[in-house]
């Protein structure tokens, strides 16, 4: 299993998943991509791999992974997990409630194995 983890400064929008069906999601935080969120696509798509936080409805307060200085709440953080494992995806959420000096938040995916 492959993880890749990091912040990409890359929003994936709904347009990629009418693009991009079997890479991303229906549950994305933002209704257009961006440069970086192109080329991150473009990466997954390649690597056959698959942004985590499209695959699970989540209200937008749990999707956001970083504050701007004027307060605006954006999605720039991904993990990324190979497709044969997209599947044992169970949950994807960024947390608050760890106290970290950072302006971005803490993210967590479930994983559903079966050996």
């Amino acid at each position: 299993m492959y993880l890749i983890i990091g912040d990409f400064n890359a929003r994936i929008g709904k347009d990629s998943h009418i693009s991009h069906p079997a890479e991303i999601g229906p549950h994305c935080f933002y209704d257009t991509t961006n440069d970086n969120g192109e080329r991150l696509v473009n990466f997954c798509q390649e690597f056959k791999l698959r942004p985590s936080q499209s695959r699970s409805p989540h209200p937008k307060t749990r999707l956001w992974t970083w504050m701007h200085p004027t307060g605006s709440k954006q999605q720039l953080d991904h993990i990324l997990v190979n497709s044969k494992w997209a599947n044992s995806l169970r949950n994807f959420r960024a947390y608050n409630s760890v106290e970290l000096d950072s302006d971005h938040r803490v993210l967590s995916i479930r994983l559903h194995t079966s050996l």
